[in-house]
């Protein structure tokens, strides 16, 4: 009786882990948090319901099975960790750059690809059998290398959460902001069991450790991710917004922890204005919020939330101000002049970027506020600061 509950709870907690995700997509103005948590609760989902197949027996019924599951396992650990910079960063964008932390998952699949093509007879074998590194006998040879890699990577995506996120759980963060610590805490479990997961699979099936010590490990884990997605989906229906309130929460955490009461902000303010007005770095197309703060000699962090509470502004916005109100002067006095020469000229790394910042400013295209003028406006440099 105890082991067909089990097998229920876990069963049953991968499919509320699908529901759950599916529930989150469902919401209006979605961030790019929603979609990262939306991607986390499904990867989870899916080696949930594969433990539970595994525990309950079924993937023995059901070969063609085997191994779905390993992408999964590594796209959780990228996922955890993107999900903790929009927590703790709030000038973080989900780029094409980011996607880069996904390729291992696309070339495990690949290599897996031989496997999965394999007959049920084969796949069962794999199944039942031992995985030694220097076995030669068994189904699919690159498997436990397969394994060790995502152990190495999880590894590094851990570590990497560690030593980002230790200034963060402080005392005074727990007790000025609660919601985003126990956010944090969550974070950290999930590295945990993910991690623990690839260690003993390491152990069982490359180290030769007995399959009663793996099957400990799966119902440890399962049971735990299960009373996870009960407590999300409790947190869910008490508070609704709990999601979105932890973005908001962490960036206050970033601000408390930044002390710029300690700096002299006027004097920041002037040297950021030379910098601006003078120097006009914003033509530098690879300006960078970190490049700023180090000229000015302050951390990102510091900077971030001067802009914010001094100026109501974000670095990119503070940043396109200047960019845009420089274009002003090339489009008027330069008719000659194309567009993509006066995007690059100040600091836009493409035309399309350029063309959207000022719309977004003007509700005109470049081309037309340059028609608008029969004759160059006489002064453009006043200080946005």
């Amino acid at each position: 009786m105890a082991s067909i509950l089990l097998e229920f709870t876990i069963l049953f907690s991968g499919f509320l882990y699908i529901i759950a995700a599916t529930v989150y997509l469902a919401e209006k103005n979605k961030t790019i948090a929603n979609y990262i948590l939306v991607a986390f609760l499904f990867s989870i989902g899916i080696w949930q319901l594969y433990h539970g197949c595994m525990v309950s027996g079924i993937l023995l019924s059901f070969p063609h099975l085997a191994l779905v599951h390993v992408p999964f396992l590594y796209f959780t650990a990228p996922l955890l960790y993107f999900y903790f910079k929009i927590l703790t960063r709030g000038n973080f964008q989900f780029t094409t750059r980011s996607l880069v932390h996904f390729v291992p998952a696309v070339l495990f699949v690949l290599i897996l690809l031989p496997f999965y093509f394999k007959t049920a007879e084969e796949k069962r074998e794999l199944l039942m059998s031992p995985l030694g590194l220097q076995s030669a006998t068994h189904v699919y040879w690159p498997y436990p290398f397969i394994i060790l890699l995502i152990v190495s990577a999880i590894g590094a995506y851990a570590v990497a959460f560690v030593i980002k996120s230790s200034p963060i759980f402080s005392r005074k963060t727990l007790v000025v902001r609660h919601l985003t610590f126990f956010s944090l805490v969550l974070i950290a479990l999930n590295f945990m069991m993910i991690f623990y997961y690839l260690a003993g699979f390491t152990l069982v099936k490359i180290f030769s450790f007995s399959h009663s010590f793996y099957l400990f490990i799966i119902k440890s884990i399962s049971l735990t991710q299960a009373v996870q997605i009960y407590l999300i989906m409790f947190i869910k229906a008490r508070n609704p917004d709990y999601f979105s309130r932890i973005h908001e929460e962490a960036q206050r955490i970033r601000y408390v922890n930044s002390r710029i009461t300690g700096l002299d902000v006027e004097q920041i303010l002037r040297k950021l204005n030379s910098l601006m007005e003078n120097e006009k770095v914003y033509c530098d197309e690879d300006l960078t919020l970190g490049r700023l703060a180090a000229e000015l000699a302050i951390t990102t962090y510091q900077l971030s939330q001067i802009l914010n509470e001094r100026l109501n502004m974000n670095y990119n916005t503070f940043i396109n101000k200047y960019r845009i109100r420089e274009a002003e002067k090339y489009l008027v006095e330069e008719p000659d002049r194309s567009i993509t020469s006066i995007s690059y000229a100040v600091g836009f790394n493409t035309p399309a970027s350029f063309y959207n910042a000022f719309c977004k400013i003007h509700d005109i295209s470049p081309v037309k506020y340059r028609n608008s003028f029969k004759k160059a406006r006489p002064d453009l440099q006043g200080s946005l600061i």
